[in-house]
C-alpha cells in the first residue's frame, strides 16, 4: 500500500513539475508613416503571429484600419495594407492577444510533444545569407562539436555558442554567423545565426525564429532558434547570453512571428516591409507588450 501511495505521489509530483507554463500576452503595435516629399502610394506588409501547437494560441487580432488582404504563403501569414495618401500621416494599429506557453526541450520530453515538419526539411540544411553553414571555418568548428546523438550535438553547439560569443548590445545591423565566429561577439541575431549555421553544418535541420519577448530592456525584438530533433520534431533553443535558464529550459517570454529569415515577401526582412511610389517615406514603430502572471 505504501509503495502504491509513493508511486502516485511521484506521478503527481512529476505532473506538477512538468505541466506547461502558460500566460496571456497582449501585443500592441503602431506604425506611423510620413513622407520626405511627395509619395503617391505605400504598400505595407506585416507578419502577424499565428497559433502554433504547444507554443502559442492567438486569441484575438484587431487591425485599424483593416488590411486589404490577409494571406498565407510558405508557412507564414501576411497582412497587407495599401496607403494612398501620406499627407495625412496615417497610422496602422495592430493589437494581438495571445496565450503563450513555455515550450522547450524539457517540456517536449515531459509532454511527449511533437512539432512535426510543416514543410520539407531540406531547405533548413542549406547555407544562406547570414547563415553561412558552408564556410570552411563554420564546418571545421561544427566537426569539433559532433557527438554520438543529434541531441548531444545540439547541446554541444548550444554550449559553444553561449560560451564563445560575447553579447555586445543590440545592433540594428545584421552580420551573420561567420562574422560572429570570427569576432566572438554580437547580439541575438548573431547568436541565433551561429547556432543555426553550426547545426546545419552538422546536417541537423535548424532555423532562426523572429518575434518579441515579454521581458526586455532596450527592445522587445528578439531572434532565437529551432532545431529539428528525431524525438520531438521542432524544438526551441535560445543561445543568446542571459536568455535561456538552461540548455533545455526556457522562460515563457516568447511571441513568435516568423521562422523565415530571407523572405522575399518581406524584402528579406523579418518583421515588416514596405514599398513606396514617389519620394522616400519614414516609418515610426511603437511596440507595447503586457502579460499576465504565469498560470498552469
Amino acid at each position: 500500500m505504501k509503495g502504491t501511495a509513493l508511486a502516485i505521489c511521484l506521478l503527481l509530483f512529476s505532473t506538477i513539475c512538468f505541466s506547461q507554463n502558460k500566460r496571456t500576452a497582449e501585443l500592441k503595435l503602431n506604425y506611423a508613416f510620413s513622407s520626405t516629399g511627395k509619395t503617391n502610394k505605400v504598400v505595407f506588409t506585416f507578419v502577424p503571429p499565428v497559433s502554433i501547437e504547444y507554443a502559442q494560441k492567438v486569441i484575438k487580432v484587431e487591425y485599424k484600419p483593416q488590411p486589404d488582404t490577409v494571406f498565407h504563403e510558405n508557412g507564414s501569414q501576411f497582412a497587407q495594407f495599401t496607403i494612398d495618401s501620406i499627407s495625412k500621416k496615417p497610422v496602422i494599429a495592430i493589437d494581438v492577444t495571445l496565450e503563450i506557453s513555455q515550450f522547450d526541450l524539457r517540456t517536449a520530453r515531459s509532454e511527449q510533444a511533437i512539432l512535426p515538419a510543416d514543410t520539407s526539411l531540406e531547405q533548413y540544411l542549406h547555407s544562406e545569407q547570414f547563415i553561412e553553414s558552408d564556410s570552411a571555418l563554420v564546418k571545421s568548428t561544427a566537426d569539433r562539436l559532433t557527438a554520438q546523438t543529434r541531441l548531444k550535438t545540439i547541446k554541444n553547439i548550444f554550449n559553444f555558442t553561449k560560451k564563445e560569443l560575447k553579447y555586445t548590445g543590440f545592433n540594428w545591423d545584421e552580420h551573420g554567423a561567420l562574422f560572429a565566429l570570427r569576432t566572438k561577439g554580437g547580439d541575438c541575431s548573431e547568436f541565433s545565426a551561429l547556432f543555426v549555421a553550426l547545426c546545419r553544418a552538422n546536417n541537423i535541420p535548424a532555423r532562426r525564429v523572429f518575434g518579441f519577448t515579454t521581458e526586455y530592456d532596450f527592445t522587445p525584438r528578439h531572434a532565437w532558434a529551432e532545431a529539428y530533433t528525431h524525438e520531438y520534431g521542432w524544438v526551441r533553443f535560445d543561445p543568446t547570453a542571459g536568455q535561456a535558464v538552461n540548455y533545455d529550459k526556457l522562460q515563457n517570454i516568447y511571441i513568435q512571428l516568423s521562422d523565415t529569415r530571407n523572405n522575399p515577401k518581406m524584402n528579406n526582412g523579418a518583421y515588416y516591409a514596405y514599398r513606396y511610389w514617389g519620394d522616400p517615406i519614414k516609418v515610426k514603430e511603437t511596440i507595447d507588450i503586457s502579460k499576465s502572471l504565469p498560470h498552469y
